[in-house]
């Protein structure tokens, strides 16, 4: 994905960790979670499982997530 940067956010209501893919503009374009804490491993972000299955629902619900502060992992083509 051109321009996407990678990172963990937590949900505030259940304390699960997701990994969502962000387009320069700030909108999320891929996700992946609820995370197993075996995979909150900042080095892991590119190569998680994303998909769009679920961005939907993290737009929708964005207010209920904090960024997890992680070394910044961008991609740019």
């Amino acid at each position: 994905m051109a321009d996407a940067s990678w990172g963990f956010w937590r949900d505030r209501r259940t304390g699960k960790l997701w990994g969502v893919v962000t387009a320069s503009n700030g909108d999320v374009v891929a996700c992946c979670g609820p995370l197993r804490p075996s995979q909150a491993n900042p080095a892991l972000l590119p190569y998680l499982r994303y998909g769009r299955r679920g961005v939907d629902w993290i737009e929708r619900n964005r207010t209920e997530f904090v960024q997890v502060a992680t070394p910044l992992y961008a991609y740019a083509s």
